[in-house]
C-alpha cells in the first residue's frame, strides 16, 4: 500500500512539472515573441536616435567651431574699437589744439589789421589838413597825448589830496593830543578847587569853549 502510494505521488509530482515545464516554456516562447515584436518595432526609432545622435555630434562640431571664430572676431573687433577710440581721442585733441591755434591766429591778424589801419589812419590824418580823427583831435599821437597829460593832472590832483588828508590827519591827532591834556589839566585844577556841585559847571563850560576853538 505504501508503495503504491508513492508511486502515485510521485506520478502526481511527474505531471505537475510536465505541466510546469510547459506552461514555462509557452511563457518564454510569449516573452520571445514579445521581445520579438518590441525590437522590431523599437529598430526605426534606435536608427532614428543614432541618426540625431550623430546629428547632434555633428551640430555640435559646428558650433565649437563656429563660437571659436566668433569669438575671435569678438576680440578682434574689440581691439579695432580700442585702437579706433584711442585714434580717434587723439584726432579730437589735436583738433582742439588746432582749433585753438586757429583762434589766437585770427585774434592777433585782427589785432594786426588793426594796427596796420590805425598807422594808416595816423599817416593820412598827419599829411591831410582836412581830415581829422574827431573834433577835438587831430590823429591818434595828439589823442595820446592829451590822454598822457590828463591822467598826470589826475596823479597830480591825487597826491595833492592825499598829502592835504594826510596833513589834516596829523592836525586832528594833534589837537585831540591837546585836548587830552587840557581835559587832564581841568581835572586836575577841579579837584585843586574842590570841584563838586554847581561850581564845576563854568570850568567845564570854559574847557568846551576851548576845545571848540582849538578845533576850529
Amino acid at each position: 500500500m505504501e508503495l503504491n502510494a508513492i508511486s502515485v505521488k510521485h506520478e502526481e509530482i511527474n505531471v505537475v512539472k510536465t505541466q510546469s515545464l510547459s506552461e514555462l516554456a509557452a511563457k518564454s516562447s510569449d516573452l520571445k515573441r514579445l521581445i520579438e515584436s518590441r525590437k522590431t518595432q523599437l529598430d526605426p526609432l534606435l536608427k532614428a536616435l543614432h541618426t540625431l545622435k550623430d546629428q547632434c555630434q555633428e551640430l555640435e562640431a559646428r558650433y565649437g567651431a563656429q563660437r571659436q571664430q566668433y569669438d575671435s572676431m569678438v576680440m578682434k573687433c574689440e581691439n579695432e574699437k580700442a585702437g579706433l577710440t584711442a585714434e580717434a581721442q587723439k584726432l579730437e585733441a589735436e583738433y582742439q589744439k588746432d582749433e585753438s591755434q586757429y583762434h589766437s591766429l585770427n585774434i592777433q591778424a585782427q589785432i594786426t589789421e588793426a594796427a596796420q589801419n590805425r598807422a594808416a589812419n595816423e599817416l593820412l590824418f598827419k599829411a591831410s589838413a582836412d581830415k581829422r580823427l574827431s573834433t577835438r583831435y587831430k590823429c591818434y599821437t595828439e589823442m595820446m597825448k592829451a590822454k598822457v597829460m590828463e591822467q598826470e593832472t589826475a596823479m597830480k590832483e591825487l597826491k595833492t589830496q592825499q598829502r592835504s588828508v594826510r596833513e589834516s590827519t596829523e592836525q586832528n591827532s594833534k589837537q585831540s593830543i591837546m585836548f587830552g591834556n587840557l581835559k587832564r589839566l581841568l581835572e586836575a585844577k577841579m579837584k585843586s578847587l574842590g570841584g563838586a556841585g554847581a561850581g564845576a559847571a563854568p570850568v567845564a563850560a570854559t574847557g568846551s569853549e576851548e576845545y571848540n576853538r582849538l578845533v576850529l
